[in-house]
């Protein structure tokens, strides 16, 4: 694929890279004043905040069904635990119901188990209706609460003879809708499980975090940072949490609101933003910071600090830094490293030494797990005179290999049922049957079954998994019209207890050059122990934050107590650094002479220039309109390295693909050995035979054709024709315009 000529494309990466620069400050003007809770709005003087959100926000993707005379659902509201209540919040119930019911038939509400509202339900409310209520301040906790909707229903005078009546049914929308007023709590700086203040785990809460490094970091500063942002990564998890970068010498300009982590040597924080240096002493090369009792810190030593933000009073600063390049290292090993803070206290952190502990090479690789303690959820119970059914959402932001299995761990507990042969537990996966789960008394108290479920069921996103039993006391159809309202057959229950897990098959380590399953199949480790990330030994500040970016998606598949990625300047392969098999390679190829280096063998290689991209045998040589292209690729070298390499033949190309590899609508898409880009969502997946991997794995199903993907058929050809048409004759267009102009003008 030939492009433009060597001196032309060097102007417009000028241009670019000027452009990228004043984007970069318009950006961050415009993104960091925008507040980290999704659904509140701006703060009053006094630090009054407001939110409005509805069970769909909280993860109720659906509307919740209830049949039967007797039924009653729990919805888990987690919020924020840095919200703080003052006055009573505003609760609006919007349900319908069967037309048919019996006016005396109702609808109760529990919070946190205490009663706090109901209705009757009639025509007047069954299409839509809502019940609105307060609950009072008290009432309100910070972090897990409870609502409990009991339905009684029924049609004739006595309920009970509608017992088994399919008539008889509610539902619950999930627009129900919430509108609180709370304040900020203020915390006392500590970096005592310091992760638990700066990640929030209620889904109303967006996470964003601003690293701050220097604009042309060194290898040390940037493997400091990489290791932040993937420790970050791995913390939140199946959490939403932004990443956003800033170079130091911009920070105290824009004065960036929410939580700042500043990775830079004191030398240039005492220079640039002194606001965030621990106490020090001297100056220049002979800075040294101190401990708490004002002793000089040794200068090898690295050094942890947190102070509340100067820049938004209820945001937190933390601060990795040294005195010397290996105490920074030190530092943010330590941070990559949970149980560091755990032994932590104050806000003063002086790391000595951190070992890299031993690993087990033919360990394989554990699966992702999350409880649904870590999901925000507690023991959760369903009541009914003949169903008993639980809403789960478990939201995922990773893609699987779609033939492999998940594996659900059901720790539960039920009412006793005379009939076990009619008493059964289903479970649903996006409103897809999966398994079916006899009820006995054998399994009656604290059982635990294991469910395997398709990976093809599951979507990136909110998935609903909905759990259903048809428990009843007594099999008599006699007994249960006489007596359903009685208070024994209220004891018909199902709980499904917050150990419970969902278990997701590890890809890491996997032995391919094909890009689907990204991002697992390329960590190499768990605990990313065998991958390095190679930078050019100058880089930019394109590079580094597409280093910071990529690190911090890897690392939400990444296990272990401690993450152990390094990066390495290019001109140090070879060297008697220990090269490590996995190698993802960032930055322009003209930069970036580990790209040079295995040129040849890549499936998109390039011109000697570093710039043009050759023409590959077989397919067409364009050139799309912007004359900008992004290239994710992989390989396995001669010495059976694996080398993922992400270039571009300009910066705006880096920024689509740290976009590509951070997004996963985008990369769900990926498949082959080469990915091209020619937008920031315009992708096209490409399977090239290279001298080192001539056959590839390349799934058929997971060929699909996404959002701003380009696939290789017929049908892509014809538009790949049409739309070159019409570029060349836009292109003629302006420029018989142009010679117009000048004739004019002459």
């Amino acid at each position: 694929m030939r492009r433009r000529t060597v001196k032309k494309q060097n102007n417009n990466s000028k241009s670019s890279i000027s452009a990228f620069k004043i984007l970069i400050i318009i950006c961050l003007f415009i993104t960091t004043t925008i507040p980290g809770e999704v659904f509140a709005g701006w703060g009053t003087p006094d630090n009054q905040q407001h939110a409005v959100f509805t069970l769909n926000d909280l993860g109720y993707t659906s509307d919740d069904e209830y049949q039967g005379v007797l039924v009653s659902h729990q919805y888990d509201v987690n919020l924020p635990a840095s919200w703080e209540f003052s006055q009573s919040g505003l609760v609006t119930i919007s349900f319908s119901h069967s037309e048919l019911l019996n006016p005396y038939s109702s609808l109760a509400v529990d919070w946190n188990d205490i009663r706090v509202a109901s209705v009757l339900l009639d025509l007047s409310n069954a299409d839509h209706g809502t019940l609105q209520f307060e609950i009072p301040a008290d009432q309100l906790v910070s972090g897990y609460n409870k609502m409990s909707l009991h339905f009684y229903m029924g049609i004739r005078d006595d309920f009970c003879e509608d017992f088994d009546n399919p008539a008889i049914w509610a539902v619950v929308h999930n627009t129900t809708s919430f509108d609180l007023g709370y304040t900020i709590k203020e915390f006392d700086p500590d970096l005592y499980k310091l992760f638990d203040r700066i990640i929030e785990p209620s889904a109303l809460y967006q996470n964003s975090i601003t690293l701050v490094l220097p604009i042309q970091a060194t290898a040390a500063e940037l493997e400091a940072a990489a290791l932040v942002s993937a420790k970050l990564g791995q913390v939140a998890n199946w959490r939403s949490l932004e990443v956003k970068t800033l170079p130091l010498e911009l920070l105290s300009e824009l004065k960036p609101t929410g939580t700042l982590i500043i990775i830079a040597p004191a030398q240039q924080l005492s220079t640039l933003s002194e606001l965030f240096l621990p106490p020090f002493t001297g100056s220049g090369d002979d800075l040294l910071m101190q401990d708490v009792n004002g002793n000089a810190i040794n200068s090898d030593a690295g050094v942890l600090w947190t102070q509340n933000s100067p820049y938004d009073p209820f945001a937190t600063g933390v601060v990795i830094t040294a005195s010397s390049p290996e105490g920074l290292q030190k530092a943010g090993r330590a941070f990559a490293t949970s149980t560091v803070f755990d032994r932590l206290s104050g806000q003063l952190g002086i790391i000595l030494d951190v070992p890299q502990p031993e690993e087990d090479p033919s360990a394989a690789a554990p699966g992702l797990t999350y409880s649904l303690l870590d999901l925000g959820y507690q023991d959760i119970v369903a009541m009914g005179t003949n169903q008993q059914s639980i809403n789960l959402n478990i939201p995922l932001h990773m893609v699987f290999d779609s033939l492999g299995d998940a594996s659900l761990k059901l720790n539960f507990s039920h009412s006793d049922t005379l009939n076990p042969d009619r008493s059964s537990m289903n479970v649903l996966v996006n409103n897809v049957p999966v398994s079916s789960v006899q009820l006995t008394s054998e399994n009656a108290q604290n059982a635990e079954v294991e469910i395997k479920i398709p990976l093809r069921l599951f979507t990136l996103g909110s998935n609903l998994i909905t759990i259903i039993s048809n428990i009843q006391v007594n099999d008599s159809i006699v007994e249960s019209t006489l007596y359903c309202t009685d208070e024994y057959y209220t004891d018909s229950w199902l709980t499904i207890s917050g150990t419970s897990s969902f278990t997701f098959p590890s890809e890491i380590g996997k032995n391919t050059t094909s890009l689907t399953g990204y991002p697992e199949v390329y960590l190499g480790s768990p605990t990313l122990s065998n991958l390095a990330v190679i930078v050019p030994d100058v880089p930019d500040w394109t590079t580094s934050a597409m280093v910071l970016t990529v690190a911090n998606r890897i690392g939400r598949s990444a296990k272990g107590d401690q993450l152990l990625l390094t990066v390495l300047p290019a001109s140090a392969q070879g060297t008697d650094l220990p090269e490590r098999p996995f190698q993802i390679v960032v930055g322009l190829p003209s930069q970036n002479s580990a790209i040079m280096k295995v040129n040849d063998l890549l499936p998109q290689s390039f011109e000697e220039d570093g710039i043009t991209p050759r023409t590959i045998e077989g397919y067409a040589d364009i050139v799309p309109a912007s004359g900008e292209l992004g290239f994710i690729q992989t390989l396995f070298t001669d010495q059976g390295k694996y080398q993922m390499i992400l270039t571009a033949t300009s910066p705006i190309g880096l920024e689509w693909v740290a976009k590509a590899m951070n997004t996963p609508t985008i990369y769900q898409s990926f498949t082959g050995n080469l990915v091209v880009l020619t937008g920031d969502e315009q992708v096209a997946s490409f399977t090239i035979p290279t001298a080192t991997s001539p056959v590839l794995e390349l799934s058929s199903e997971n060929m699909q054709e996404n959002k701003g993907q380009v696939n290789q058929n017929p049908e892509w050809v014809v538009a790949l024709a049409v739309s070159i048409v019409i570029i060349s004759l836009g292109v003629l267009l302006i420029n018989w315009l142009l010679k117009k102009r000048s004739s004019n003008e002459n």
